[in-house]
């Protein structure tokens, strides 16, 4: 998949090229530039710069895959804090390509959530199996900070851990 979008996205960079100098001959044959011409050779530098950029993460994506690959971690159960309408929430998924077997959720300083989010929290976890790609979303409220540590069972046996500390739901 990253192969096709990285080959179409070289495609995009030549198409991009070909409507610039497009923009370029039209630019200077004529006495006078039209605001449209500056517009145009303004959207065609960002699309250029967009397409530049997104190489750059995609290369940047696989380097973290073969990474983590060479390291023999399979599993990577994560904490992130994600966007969820106007509301910050704690999200919780495992972004590797093994399962993930009892898993705990843990907040060393403290639950920052409200009673509701809190319950939910705990019939979620601990959890028994984390499939691949399995994620669960509480919704956060206010700007609380607080610490996170998730622990777990490889398919192999080996335990895995992680804290993430100083998460913050909203802006200070």
């Amino acid at each position: 998949m990253l192969t096709w979008a990285r080959e179409n996205l070289k495609l995009l960079d030549v198409v991009a090229v070909a409507v610039g100098a497009g923009v370029l001959f039209s630019f200077f044959g004529e006495d006078e530039p039209r605001l449209s011409d500056f517009l145009l050779l303004g959207g065609f530098v960002i699309a250029y710069l967009n397409s530049r950029r997104q190489n750059r993460v995609q290369d940047l994506q696989e380097q973290q895959i073969r990474r983590d690959l060479q390291a023999g971690e399979q599993t990577r159960v994560a904490a992130e804090i994600h966007k969820n309408g106007q509301y910050g929430g704690l999200r919780i998924r495992n972004a590797g390509t093994s399962a993930a077997f009892e898993v705990r959720l843990e907040f060393p300083k403290g639950n920052p959530f409200p009673g509701s989010e809190q319950e939910q929290i705990e019939e979620a976890f601990p959890r028994d199996r984390m499939d691949p790609g399995d994620k669960r979303d509480f919704r956060g409220y206010g700007s609380h900070q607080f610490d996170v540590r998730l622990s777990w069972t490889n398919e192999d046996g080996t335990p895995g851990e992680k804290t993430y500390e100083q998460l913050r739901f909203g802006s200070k």
